[in-house]
């Protein structure tokens, strides 16, 4: 009956002017009064027990004046909430409910439950949260929270707490009473005013787990007069995943968890530079892929790092959580489960087939620093390939052919007539010809001059719908690829023909291969350095004129199931009209 009651009180609430927020914080805060009451508030007047017996709505003010002279509940509760708006009808609802109910969901369970998508600022699920505390692995005499909106981690830990971001000062207030946990908060932009200093230095601390916000975008141009030297890598401009980062480096002494957006871990430019950069100090001790649509309030998929300065060998312990195994699905929220399960694995650093391995550094260092799960854990399906193509000598795309992104040309509605040709546009079998959306190209002539294709070309669709391949025939009329296209263009005098790489590419043996390089899941996508380094098996002469054979065989085989349509098509189409009624 808790929800039920708690979601009367708030519609009442709602005829005041207070919002779902509002409402939540109003209860709650009444709630953590009558605890400190209990415990703590020496003068009767002021206790919460008095309020129902002789105080009325406009004795709440100077109420909670005195009590905020002892208690920074009541001043936490002045900044984010005003009284003023609340009726007596409502305050005395509020009262006899706090009385009365027993029970009381966690203030966070309920943000997290009753406002939805507003969850946003208090997305972590406990499961994450406890994950999180429980991969540090290690003995800590108290913890460093940054960034995190997401007080739960305090369930999951006995120890004192650091905490500074841009947070409520009301929720931590409210939690560390009614939760009983120790909790130092400063409210702060960490960025530019980090709240924990010793002297002239930021304080250090043993461990951190933070949750920092998901691609938040610089508004600051102070990074390169940081007074602590925090900023290595980020120079104040995009996102600043990488600056909260090094943040946290900067103020741990030892282990550090951190939860980051997947992109981080294969993304190019700052994000790549600073992989480079943990790789090369042999802080990276793991990372922890979690499902997509785990967080609430988001579809963005996360990874925690696990940073350790003191480590002492030079491997790190990759695991994929997207397993079945470790996802249940609780209405229509995910939720991870088996974390027990999964930091034994981690303890043991257990290698278990499409789930968990542990990879050399310089392996990581061989793949430009990618930390793309994909890179590292196999199924055996993949063992069989990679020991199919260990028979045949190899050379990478760019050794063997030209590689280009395509690029966007507008249609400028006259000029020539062009053909953009898109993956939707591929033929399953055999050449591709003339076909896709017709633009017309003037003033880019001579950007179409770069991008025009040629009968031969090989293309791949690495934007979206990942793998599918093209081989262009030969063509009459003027066409380009779209912007989801990777164009392949072997070099003259062929060491293999285009007809071999085209069915190297769609095979199955080729589809594996190009998913590995596949990152992201809102939008998967291989960059050109991908397919560039991408390498491909040499046969012998006599092998590849079978893989051409298999290219017209292929091309009879479907147009014999073509012929096998169109007759059962007819059958289903003329059913009663070719009966004989006579």
């Amino acid at each position: 009956m808790f929800k039920e009651n708690l979601e009367f009180l708030i519609k009442v609430l709602g005829n005041d002017g207070f919002t779902q927020e509002e409402s939540i914080k109003l209860v709650y805060f009444f709630r953590a009064w009558r605890v400190l009451s209990n415990n703590e508030v020496t003068d009767k007047r002021f206790r919460f027990e008095h309020s129902r017996k002789e105080l009325n709505i406009r004795d709440l003010d100077y109420v909670f004046r005195e009590l905020s002279e002892e208690f920074y509940l009541f001043e936490a509760f002045d900044k984010s909430v005003k009284i003023d708006k609340l009726s007596e009808k409502s305050f005395l609802l509020i009262i006899e409910f706090v009385f009365q109910e027993r029970t009381f969901l966690k203030l966070y369970d309920v943000f997290v439950d009753m406002l939805g998508k507003y969850g946003r600022d208090y997305y972590i699920s406990n499961q994450v949260a406890e994950l999180g505390v429980k991969l540090l692995n290690t003995n800590y005499s108290e913890l460093y929270a940054p960034f995190s909106n997401s007080f739960n981690v305090a369930y999951y830990t006995e120890k004192k707490i650091f905490a500074e971001s841009h947070a409520d000062e009301l929720i931590i207030e409210i939690i560390k009473i009614l939760d009983d946990v120790d909790i130092e908060f400063n409210r702060t932009d960490i960025l530019d005013k980090p709240s924990f200093i010793e002297g002239d230095r930021l304080k250090g601390f043993d461990c951190t787990v933070s949750f920092p916000p998901i691609g938040a975008k610089s508004i600051s141009s102070s990074f390169k007069d940081d007074i602590y030297n925090r900023f290595r890598i980020y120079q104040g401009k995009g996102s600043l995943d990488v600056a909260h980062f090094e943040h946290i480096l900067a103020q741990t002494r030892r282990k550090a968890v951190v939860l980051m957006a997947t992109g981080v871990t294969f993304r190019g430019g700052v994000e790549e530079k600073f992989r480079e950069y943990l790789m090369g100090n042999n802080w990276l001790e793991a990372i922890v892929q979690l499902p997509s649509n785990l967080l609430i309030g988001t579809g963005v998929q996360t990874t925690f790092f696990v940073i350790n300065k003191k480590k002492n060998h030079n491997n790190v312990y990759f695991m994929n959580l997207e397993d079945k195994q470790f996802i249940e699905k609780k209405g229509r929220q995910l939720v991870l489960n088996k974390i027990d399960k999964i930091i034994e694995m981690y303890k043991e650093k257990k290698e278990v087939e499409n789930i968990a391995s542990v990879v050399p550094s310089f392996q990581i260092i061989e793949n430009n620093y990618s930390l793309s799960i994909n890179r590292y854990i196999f199924s055996k399906e993949d063992i069989r390939i990679s020991k199919i193509l260990d028979n045949y000598s190899s050379q990478s795309v760019q050794e063997i052919a030209t590689v280009r992104k395509s690029q966007l040309i507008e249609d400028e509605l006259e000029g020539t007539p062009t053909y953009e040709i898109s993956p939707s546009d591929f033929n399953t079998f055999g050449f591709t010809l003339e076909c896709g959306r017709v633009k017309k190209i003037k003033q880019q002539h001579s950007k179409y001059l770069t991008y025009r294709l040629f009968p031969n070309d090989i293309l791949v669709s690495t934007k979206g719908t990942i793998g599918k391949v093209a081989l262009i025939g030969d063509i009459k009329a003027p066409m380009i690829a779209s912007q989801a296209i990777q164009v392949i263009r072997l070099n003259v005098p062929h060491i293999i023909e285009p007809k071999y790489l085209y069915m190297f590419l769609k095979s199955n043996i080729g589809q594996s291969l190009l998913k590995k390089l596949s990152t992201g899941t809102t939008m998967p996508q291989i960059t050109t350095k991908e397919i560039k380094e991408l390498k491909v098996p040499i046969p012998s002469r006599k092998e590849q004129e079978k893989a051409m054979q298999n290219f017209e065989e292929e091309v009879l085989l479907y147009k014999e199931v073509e012929c096998l349509k169109e007759k059962i098509n007819n059958i289903n189409t003329n059913f009663l009209g070719d009966l004989d009624h006579e």
